[in-house]
């Protein structure tokens, strides 16, 4: 599937919206319940409850296709807007112009009455992890490596199959060296001790200061002057990282 930077750019001349869509052929060829999957889940920006808006967007990310990558996108720059009818319409950086996002075309808002979608922190935090997954899958090496480091800046459980999965067919070293720092981090408190072990071994190998805080919480000692982390070859390792 090309990808939807490639397919999907428009262009502003004299405050009138420019639109080249090369992908929407292909998207009304998809099976009809997948496209039907694709446009419930991006309906479900526009609902009122934070709870849905959030559900939505992790269902996105989720979903990986990258056409909801311009959608997101817009979403996490405030140029996402809802009509009384529950429509999605992106914005241009005016405010003037807006684009119907599942459809493509362009839409009249200046007798629209338009809501922002109902975004907090929480809300930001997963649409940064759900366009990093999107990301992923870019053919350019470079929005991987963007989307691996944003990951790394906000490391969720929920991401661990997908780097996995990433990090068997990545080819580049750095967008590999990130990801592996990614998943470090997040089995750092594994269960599992071996995963634990590899973590400190990658962060000794990879990682830089940016990482001290969770090496440091690992050497920490009770009032009693008792080592929190109660494994000492994990000490040793978090020592040495």
């Amino acid at each position: 599937m090309s990808k939807l930077s490639n397919v999907f750019k428009y262009s502003f001349n004299k405050g009138v919206m420019t639109f080249i869509v090369f992908l929407l052929a292909f998207l009304f060829c998809l099976p009809i319940g997948e496209a039907n999957d694709f446009e419930s889940k991006v309906k479900g920006l526009a609902e009122k409850s934070r709870t849905k808006l959030k559900k939505a967007v992790i269902a996105l990310g989720d979903l990986g296709d990258a056409k909801a990558l311009p959608i997101l996108e817009a979403l996490k720059e405030k140029q996402l807007r809802v009509t009384k009818d529950k429509q999605l319409l992106i914005l241009d950086e005016s405010g003037e112009n807006g684009l119907g996002a599942l459809s493509g075309k362009v839409v009249d808002i200046s007798k629209l009455s338009l809501k922002k979608p109902r975004v907090n922190n929480s809300i930001r935090r997963v649409i940064a992890v759900s366009i990093a997954k999107l990301k992923l899958g870019a053919e350019n090496s470079d929005i991987r490596l963007s989307a691996a480091q944003e990951l790394l800046k906000r490391p969720s459980d929920s991401v661990i199959d997908l780097i996995e999965k990433a990090l068997a067919s990545e080819k580049n070293d750095t967008v590999r060296k990130t990801l592996s720092l990614v998943l470090a981090k997040l089995y750092l408190n594994s269960d599992d001790k071996d995963k634990r072990v590899t973590s400190l071994k990658t962060l000794q190998e990879y990682g830089d200061t940016s990482q001290m805080l969770e090496l440091e919480a690992l050497l920490e000692k009770d009032e009693k002057g008792d080592y929190l982390e109660s494994d000492a070859e994990i000490r040793k390792l978090a020592g040495k990282a």
